[in-house]
């Protein structure tokens, strides 16, 4: 197939197949992050996220929640 054709192409999937290519993905994440946590790769910006998120608890700069919905 030329690249014109795949991108009008449309691409029928019954429900179950979305479902497992959903399951896939998930669990893709999940292998991928254990992965990455097992080795300690972490990016800059979470580590710098997490550094800032314990200052933030030491300083007593937290909100205790009773739900999710409270933080939108």
């Amino acid at each position: 197939m030329s690249q014109t054709t795949i991108k009008n192409s449309s691409i029928t999937l019954r429900p179950q197949e979305v479902r497992k290519i959903f399951d896939l993905s998930l669990h893709l994440s999940d292998i991928t992050e254990d992965l990455l946590e097992e080795n300690a790769y972490y990016s800059e910006d979470f580590l710098r996220g997490l550094k800032q998120a314990e200052k933030d608890l030491k300083e007593g700069r937290v909100k205790k929640l009773k739900s999710l919905r409270e933080l939108r």
